[in-house]
């Protein structure tokens, strides 16, 4: 299913995303928000070349249109997820206005929130499922965020777009990065007893895994399960430390982990919304 929801009525702002349902148990899987990061990234990337249940077959690509072929180690398998295209004019999402749309972190943040609200609106049937905020690369900024504005109910309780061209990650959106540091969001999250899981690939260039360890230390959480491997088929997938208040660290892989280090990252996915250790 694809769609748009207005969440910006003033100037017609709307998100589109896409949404598949569980393969396993839809009516009672969890429920996954997925944005990309960017800022300005289609969650189209997380979908085609990530966690999707289908991808391109770039082995045989012969220059016409791509054949699709079944991920295998797709997060729908045990999960039902929405890709949100996520700031307005990322990807399919965009709003009427004859100047150019101001987003930021904050605006982000809320505007993903008010999707979910009106999404759950229309899709009742999904809301006693539990409810997971997920992303990558920049969305860790937004992702705290959101799951405060879920947390503290701020908010809480279709038409067809057109652009003249399309791309997986628009640089020059204006936008307001006006959250920074995300860790007193991810701090009241962790206190209030919700749960979290941080990746981090230890061969990532853009976000290093060092600076997401560092960061971690000014949560003064108290380590419960010191660093660790943990493995997939017998072999070792990365290293994982857990800490009080529900946190649980893990390394692997590279910038967009799940894009090339699949297997691994659908068993750490799987384990744990399974409530499982990794």
């Amino acid at each position: 299913m694809y769609r748009y929801i207005t969440v910006d009525e003033e100037n017609n702002g709307q998100l589109f995303y896409y949404f598949i349902k569980s393969e396993r148990r839809p009516e009672e899987d969890p429920l996954v928000t997925w944005i990309s990061g960017g800022p300005g990234c289609s969650s189209f990337f997380g979908l085609a070349f990530e966690i999707g249940p289908l991808h391109f077959d770039i082995k045989k690509y012969d220059g016409e249109i791509p054949n699709l072929v079944l991920h295998p180690y797709s997060w729908t398998k045990v999960s039902n997820i929405l890709f949100i295209d996520i700031p307005i004019g990322a990807g399919f999402s965009f709003a009427r206005r004859s100047e150019p749309y101001m987003g930021g972190d904050i605006t982000s943040s809320k505007q993903v929130y008010k999707f979910i609200r009106k999404w759950l609106d229309e899709h009742p049937q999904f809301l006693l499922n539990p409810l997971y905020i997920g992303g990558d690369s920049y969305s860790g900024k937004l992702i705290p965020v959101i799951t405060n504005e879920v947390i503290e109910g701020k908010f809480y309780s279709l038409q067809q777009g057109m652009t003249k061209s399309w791309e997986y990650c628009t640089s020059y959106l204006p936008y307001v990065m006006d959250i920074p540091s995300s860790l007193p969001y991810l701090f009241n999250i962790s206190t209030r007893g919700y749960r979290a899981l941080l990746y981090s690939g230890d061969h990532d260039m853009v976000v290093t895994h060092l600076a997401v360890q560092e960061a971690l230390t000014h949560l003064n959480s108290s380590i419960v399960d010191d660093w660790r491997p943990w493995s997939v088929d017998g072999q070792v997938a990365g290293f994982t430390r857990s800490y009080a208040n529900n946190l649980t660290f893990a390394l692997g892989g590279g910038h967009t982990t799940p894009e090339n280090r699949p297997e691994e990252c659908y068993a750490m996915f799987e384990r744990w919304i399974s409530h499982k250790p990794l």
